[in-house]
């Protein structure tokens, strides 16, 4: 990278390494050996277990979008189950979520690229986005309002009772 005149800060975060590269925003890269900083934008960071796409963030997401889409975070359904009926539970479990092992920081941040790297591409509907090895399935408005975004994660009520002994 110097020699292209970038610098690389490595940070960790929580136990998730997290590369800065100089100049250049909303960029990260989970595992892997960084190997290449492509220019124009589109892959920043490449090697390892793949790129990240460098998306800017035009539309964030409002405090009220994440809380509605962290119901699709299964810590929220683990806090609710030592309240719940088994029949409740289930119902509840009827629905996806994302990887449980995302914290609520990268759904979030995961959450947000899917619906600004959609929208920038002019996109609304019931659409997917890869992100993170993970297929999200999001849904924009036709004003192109955010919608609602979850991941594809299924669980049984015996996981879930496992989970919260």
């Amino acid at each position: 990278l110097e020699d292209q005149g970038k610098s690389l800060e490595l940070m960790d975060e929580g136990g998730v390494n997290i590369y800065k590269v100089e100049g250049a925003v909303n960029i990260y890269k989970v595992e892997g050996a960084v190997d290449d900083v492509l220019e124009g934008g589109e892959k920043v960071l490449k090697g390892g277990s793949g790129a990240v796409n460098q998306i800017d963030i035009e539309f964030p997401l409002s405090n009220s979008n994440k809380r509605h889409i962290n119901k699709h975070n299964i810590e929220s359904v683990k806090q609710q189950a030592k309240y719940l009926t088994d029949k409740q539970l289930a119902e509840k479990l009827e629905d996806s979520f994302f990887n449980p092992n995302w914290s609520t920081e990268d759904i979030n941040r995961y959450a947000e690229e899917a619906y600004n790297a959609l929208r920038q591409q002019g996109k609304t509907g019931n659409l997917t986005y890869e992100v993170n090895g993970e297929i999200l399935d999001v849904f924009i408005h036709p004003d192109g309002t955010f919608g609602t975004v979850y991941g594809r994660h299924k669980f049984t009520l015996e996981e879930l009772r496992e989970m919260t002994q």
